[in-house]
């Protein structure tokens, strides 16, 4: 990683919203002035009552900026990529334009948001938040198959795997579609105040950027995390994904099911 890449990637995590407050971590790539995740605030009533320390989302200027749990957010139906899409309404006439996913078996979400539709919004941003954060290194190697939102039109989800070498604090991979292939570059594994994240630089073309993200799960079972470009932040990607099983995992269930 270049030395003006790593100043740059510790002071955007510096900046972003970590908490461990009821094992929430979160993060996003844009200011918290307007859009903001982390930990739910307790919400008593209403179509959003929810208790706090989940994960959720709050804007500035609805319900004096509160959090409410992406679980609530979540209940309409996903479409076939498991992308949900919520946006101004004649209720919520400033709440913007959200695409966010939830990993399965995770209580961890990742997307983008940003105040229009349309894919030249300066405001846009991305995110992750999420519940139990990995606490202590693992010591194995894993696979972990992700999925990217980035100006979500229905067609154009990214995918792809990192490969996660635990012992030697190293993370790899790539995330793609028909129109953008990013790189992960120089990926290393770090934890502190009993959380295990990563950070990366990537490359898009000649358009450099950061990664920065975090394990969730005792086992680290998924990851989360976002793909910031300071120069355009249009192209900035929210991702998540769950480790693959491996094939002595897969034995092992089938010896216990016979």
């Amino acid at each position: 990683m270049k030395k003006l890449n790593k100043l740059t990637c510790a002071l955007f995590i510096l900046m972003g919203t970590h908490t461990v407050q009821a094992e929430i971590h979160s993060n996003q790539s844009g200011p918290l002035t307007t859009m903001s995740v982390g930990s739910t605030d307790e919400i008593q009533y209403g179509p959003h009552k929810t208790v706090a320390g989940e994960p959720g989302v709050g804007i500035s200027n609805i319900g004096g900026g509160k959090k409410i749990g992406f679980a609530s957010l979540a209940r309409g139906v996903a479409d076939s990529n498991g992308i949900h899409t919520i946006q101004t309404n004649n209720s919520h006439r400033d709440m913007g334009v959200f695409h966010f996913a939830k990993i399965t078996d995770a209580n961890v979400y990742f997307g983008d948001w940003a105040k229009t539709t349309s894919a030249t919004d300066v405001t846009h941003q991305t995110y992750y938040v999420g519940k139990d954060v990995t606490t202590t290194l693992p010591t194995d190697s894993a696979t972990y198959t992700v999925t990217g939102i980035s100006q979500y039109s229905g067609s154009n989800l990214l995918s792809g795997t990192f490969d996660v070498d635990f012992s030697q604090k190293k993370i790899e991979g790539s995330l793609a579609n028909s129109q953008r292939t990013v790189e992960l570059e120089g990926g290393n594994l770090y934890t502190a105040n009993n959380q295990v994240t990563f950070s990366a630089d990537a490359k898009e073309g000649t358009t450099s950027g950061i990664v920065e993200g975090a394990f969730f799960g005792e086992s680290a079972e998924a990851l989360a995390g976002i793909v910031v470009f300071s120069s355009d932040h249009t192209k900035d990607i929210g991702f998540g994904g769950a480790k693959e099983s491996s094939e002595s995992e897969e034995i092992t269930a089938s010896t216990d099911a016979s």
